[in-house]
């Protein structure tokens, strides 16, 4: 009896590739193969035929499954880790990923090579991708060919989850499929579902994403980080936002602030001596907009020398209620008169004569420092109802907080019920960017010119990873509006044109260099990629 290949199932057992293996001596079983059009007769040459496109066919079956060739992660060492899970087969179970996504695993949701339902426990491996340089990372393809159009891939997240039964790779259960609860890395309402065909070599359109909003964190943290910003969470804070704490806290600390404002307006200063010999008036200052003037009684205003065009006819006219203004705090104000259409405007000191100069001048340190003694103090409680106000504000703002560190920012969550393990992409397919159309040539700083390798671009305004080769370059198209950087593989070697090198560019110029820097940071984590290329 002949055995079945099922190239539909996620893996082939190392028993099938041995078999295949032994395909020369299967083929020097036919005599006719050595010239197989001579002396053969249709039905063996068919019989060969037939067996050489099953060889093949099973070839590529492993190709794909093994991602060799497909999916090329650009440094083996660093990749994005699975988690792992230990799940009873008959029982099923729930487990919840870091980044708050999760998984629920039904009774009997496994089937063996043979198609018999799994006992047992059961090892589930899941990772996810969730931004650019995740999908650089795992070296999955991230274009979409629809109907021979080309297009990229950008992403509300892809996930990746295979099982397995002492090593041996297990495939979905149809009758009782595994579900994940995808928390999504944005809103994926108008999103689709893709699952990754490593036979074909293709994405396969799966439906529209099946959408599940939850409380949103990220309108919640945004309106009330704009309300403290604007310092008036409690004027605009919307009813589902309002906390009475945080009010309280809020009026307790704008008091303090207010009472602070006012003392700085009060701040003592020490008028100079009035010089008789020199032009001034007495007027009654209004101490509701000057408080520094309710200290002192019989003030005059003392005509400073920068006034030019002052003359004693001034005294000569009634005029109408004259207006003051501070000119130099704590030193000089504006005076201006009026009558009809007829203004003039003069800086003038606030001054003092005789005995009243010289009270003031006695109890000039010791008001000063009663001043600053109290306004210290205000300062004081205002660093307390600063910390109290903050505290309330974390307390309201903690479980949208909480909600955000768990789903990495997401406020959507995506139902993907599996049809089989593998990878699955919650994304949209948009052209590649325009705006600048270059012929792009690519160096290293130093004007070699840079080899076969692949390269890649991230639209900052997008959550899509864009993948060229070499040939592909000939028409390089970017969003010159749009925060972009771009970098190479080639020879293992990583080099990067950052987007202050793209802001440097000639989008005009037709034909281009891109000079870009080599990176001899090694590269051990993510977190080292990120910082390298500033995403």
């Amino acid at each position: 009896m002949k055995k079945k290949v099922n190239i539909n199932r996620e893996s082939i057992s190392s028993e099938e590739i041995a078999s295949q293996k032994r395909f020369g001596s299967l083929i020097k079983s036919y005599p006719a193969v050595t010239n197989p059009y001579r002396r053969t007769s249709w039905r063996t040459k068919s019989i060969v035929w037939v067996a050489m496109a099953s060889v093949v066919l099973v070839y590529y079956v492993i190709k794909g499954e093994s991602s060799e060739g497909f999916i090329r992660p650009p440094f083996e060492e660093v990749n994005i880790a699975t988690t792992d899970y230990s799940v009873d087969a008959s029982k099923g179970g729930d487990f919840t990923y870091k980044s708050g996504t999760k998984i629920v695993v039904a009774e009997n949701s496994f089937l063996d090579k043979n198609g018999n339902v799994v006992k047992g426990n059961v090892d589930l491996k899941y990772r996810e991708f969730r931004d650019p340089i995740d999908f650089f990372l795992s070296g999955i393809p991230m274009q979409y060919d629809s109907a021979g159009t080309k297009f990229e891939f950008e992403s509300a997240g892809m996930i990746e989850i295979k099982a397995f039964k002492e090593g041996n790779a297990l495939t979905m259960n149809p009758n009782s499929p595994v579900k994940v609860q995808l928390i999504t890395t944005g809103d994926a309402s108008d999103f689709n579902l893709y699952y990754l065909d490593t036979v074909a070599g293709n994405w396969a359109y799966k439906g529209k994403a099946d959408t599940k909003r939850q409380m949103n964190a990220a309108k919640y943290l945004a309106s009330v980080d704009s309300l403290k910003d604007t310092g008036s969470v409690m004027v605009a804070a919307k009813e589902e936002f309002a906390d009475v704490q945080v009010k309280q806290e809020e009026e307790k600390l704008n008091k303090i602030r207010e009472e602070i404002a006012k003392l700085e307006k009060r701040t003592p200063f020490l008028p100079r001596q009035l010089d008789e010999t020199k032009n001034h008036f007495k007027i009654k200052a209004d101490t509701n907009l000057f408080p520094e003037l309710a200290i002192y009684k019989n003030i005059y205003f003392e005509v400073s020398d920068e006034n030019e065009n002052f003359t004693p006819d001034i005294y000569k006219t009634a005029w109408e209620d004259p207006v003051i203004s501070e000119y130099r705090k704590g030193e000089s104000y504006k005076l201006t008169f009026r009558k009809g259409k007829a203004v003039h405007a003069f800086i003038v000191f606030p001054t003092l004569k005789g005995s009243d100069y010289d009270n003031a001048a006695e109890e000039f340190s010791g008001k000063l420092k009663k001043h600053s003694q109290a306004l210290a103090a205000k300062k004081e409680d205002e660093i307390k109802a600063s910390h109290d106000f903050e505290t309330a504000y974390n307390a309201r703002r903690e479980p949208a907080k909480m909600q955000l560190n768990q789903s990495a920012g997401g406020t959507t969550q995506i139902l993907v019920t599996l049809s089989a393990f593998g990878n699955w992409n919650c994304a949209f397919p948009i052209n590649l960017p325009t705006g600048a159309s270059l012929a792009l040539k690519l160096e290293d700083i130093d004007g070699k010119q840079l080899g076969e390798g692949d390269f890649y671009m991230v639209d900052k305004n997008r959550n899509s990873l864009f993948h060229y080769q070499t040939n592909t370059l000939s028409r390089f198209e970017f969003d010159p509006k749009s925060q972009n950087v771009f970098w190479a593989v080639v020879d293992k070697k990583m080099y990067v044109f950052t987007p202050h090198d793209f802001a440097n560019v000639n989008k005009t110029a037709g034909e281009y260099t891109f000079q870009l820097r080599k990176i001899d940071k090694e590269i051990a984590r993510k977190e080292d990629l990120s910082e390298v290329l500033g995403i």
